[in-house]
C-alpha cells in the first residue's frame, strides 16, 4: 500500500501542506527548529517508504521531467546509427536531470495517451517523422525536436549533412583514379531524406568532375549480380548507400570470383564497428553520433524552459574513414 502525505503529517505532528512543502524543497527556513522539522519529515518519509507519483511531480513543480521518444519502427532504436543517437541522447537527458520514455506508434493510437494529460515535458522524433501522426503530434503542442530527420522544417532538428558526406565519399573515388562511379542502395530501403541527399551529393561531385550523372542501382540483393556486378563494363568503384549494402556487394563480388578493392572500391555510409571486421574493412562516411544525441538532448531542454535554442537546425558534418576497401584505379 502506498503511503501519503498525510500519513507522513500525521507521524510528524504537522499539516499536510507543511510536508507536501518541505518534500518539494520549497522550504525558507533559517530557525534552527525550523530546519529540524524539515529533516525530520523527510527521515519519516523515507522510513515508511514514501515514493512521490509523477502527477504529485507535476503538480507540485509543473514538470514530469520524462521525455517521450517517438518512434514508428523499433529498428530505428536498437539498431546500427540510431541506436547510437539514441543512447547518446538517453545519456544526456540524464544529465540533464530527465528520463527517457519509448513512444511507440502502434497501430491502436495507444501511444497518444502518453502525450496527453501532462506526462511528458517534451518529445524527440528519431529519424522519421510519422505522418500517421503529423496532425495529432501538432496538437499537443509540446516542445519537439527532430534527430536525424528533417520531414518538418519548422521544428528544430539535428541531422547529418548527407548530401556532403556523398560528395565526400564520390571526391575520394575520383582523387584514387575511378571515372566509372555507381550508387548501390537496395530497393527495400526506408524512404527518407538521407536518400535523396546521399543520391544528390553523388551526382553533384560527378557534374563537378566532368563525369556525368552517374548510374544509381536501386535493386533487390537478387537483382545484384546482373544490374551491377556482371555489366560490361562494371563500375571500378561503388558509393553504398549503409554499411549493408556494402556487405551484400562485397559477398556478391566474393561468389563471382572477385574481390575488393582489386575487382572494384567500395565505400558506405555509417561508421559502426562492425565494419572494421569485415573483409577488408571497410572505407565509410561517419557522424558524431554522440554529439548528435547530446545536441538534441541540450535543445529539448532549452526549448522546455521557454528558451530559444542557439540553433534551430543543426548539421553534423560527415567524416571520412579510410581503410582498406578503396585502392587507386
Amino acid at each position: 500500500m502506498s503511503v501519503s502525505i498525510y500519513q507522513i503529517a500525521k507521524e510528524a505532528g504537522v499539516s499536510s501542506s507543511t510536508v507536501a512543502r518541505a518534500l518539494r524543497g520549497e522550504t525558507k527556513a533559517v530557525r534552527r527548529d525550523s530546519i529540524e522539522r524539515v529533516e525530520r519529515i523527510r527521515n519519516i518519509a523515507e522510513r515508511l517508504g514514501y515514493e512521490q507519483s509523477w502527477k504529485a511531480k507535476a503538480l507540485s513543480s509543473g514538470r514530469t521531467h520524462a521525455i517521450g521518444l517517438v518512434n514508428s519502427h523499433s529498428d530505428w532504436i536498437f539498431e546500427g546509427v540510431m541506436g547510437e543517437i539514441a543512447s547518446s541522447f538517453t545519456d544526456a537527458l540524464r544529465d540533464l536531470g530527465y528520463h527517457l520514455v519509448l513512444v511507440p506508434l502502434d497501430e491502436e493510437g495507444g501511444w497518444k495517451e502518453l502525450l496527453t494529460g501532462g506526462r511528458l515535458d517534451g518529445i524527440a522524433i528519431l529519424h522519421h517523422y510519422p505522418t500517421e501522426g503529423q496532425g495529432f503530434l501538432e496538437k499537443c503542442e509540446l516542445p519537439t525536436v527532430l534527430l536525424g530527420d528533417d520531414t518538418d522544417r519548422s521544428a528544430p532538428q539535428v541531422v547529418f549533412d548527407d548530401k556532403q558526406g556523398a560528395i565526400l565519399a564520390t571526391n575520394h573515388l575520383i582523387d584514387l583514379g575511378h571515372r566509372e562511379i555507381g550508387f548501390y542502395i537496395e530497393q527495400g530501403a526506408r524512404e527518407h531524406h538521407s536518400v535523396t541527399d546521399r543520391i544528390a551529393g553523388y551526382r553533384q561531385a560527378l557534374k563537378e568532375a566532368g563525369l556525368g550523372e552517374g548510374t544509381v542501382w536501386r535493386v533487390t540483393e537478387q537483382e545484384l549480380a546482373s544490374r551491377l556486378v556482371d555489366r560490361d563494363p562494371s563500375p571500378t568503384a561503388v558509393v553504398c548507400y549503409c554499411h549493408v549494402e556494402a556487405q551484400v556487394l562485397t559477398q556478391t563480388l566474393w561468389r563471382s570470383g572477385r574481390t575488393v578493392p582489386d575487382s572494384m572500391s567500395v565505400v558506405a555510409f555509417n561508421d559502426l564497428p562492425q565494419v572494421t571486421y569485415m573483409n577488408p574493412p571497410l572505407t565509410t562516411i561517419g557522424y558524431d553520433t554522440r554529439l548528435s544525441g547530446v545536441t538534441g538532448a541540450r535543445m529539448l531542454a532549452s526549448l522546455i524552459r521557454g528558451e530559444q535554442p542557439p540553433q534551430e537546425r543543426v548539421k553534423i558534418p560527415p567524416q571520412l574513414v579510410l581503410r582498406e576497401s578503396t585502392s587507386p584505379r
